[in-house]
């Protein structure tokens, strides 16, 4: 029985998502391709390719593995023939709320991220402040 082309969206998402709370550099590499374009929520400009110069602070700053907490809410993918476009929240703490953006783009191998767009910031308050 084939499986349903959103589950494999989802799964690879969920390799993606694992390799990076665990800094898997070996395995977060395996998601993305070559060429990737990549923002980050802190700021600067769009990298090309994969990073991991933050890994070894984290390592040092965190107990763990696991050392992130990665954990999307409100999720939903788009599928587009061989391109899915995949959205989520990350809720950080109280006064911050992390949008991202995930392209993956379906290659022999597999799902691939071409994509990522991280971007984190305030919160609303009531009141509109």
């Amino acid at each position: 029985m084939p499986t349903d082309p959103r589950d494999s969206v989802e799964q690879a998402l969920a390799t993606f998502v694992d390799a990076f709370n665990h800094l898997d550099r070996a395995r977060m590499e395996a998601c993305f391709l070559d060429d990737a374009r990549i923002f980050f929520p802190w700021g600067g400009h769009r990298r090309v390719g994969f990073w991991t110069e933050q890994f070894e602070a984290w390592r040092v700053e965190r107990d763990g593995p696991p050392y992130l907490n990665i954990q999307p809410s409100e999720l939903q993918i788009q599928r587009h023939g061989q391109t899915a476009i995949v959205t989520f929240h990350l809720e950080h703490d109280p006064e911050t709320l992390g949008r991202r953006t995930i392209v993956f783009v379906r290659m022999p191998e597999g799902w691939k991220i071409a994509h990522l767009h991280a971007s984190t910031f305030p919160r609303e308050t009531p009141g509109g402040a």
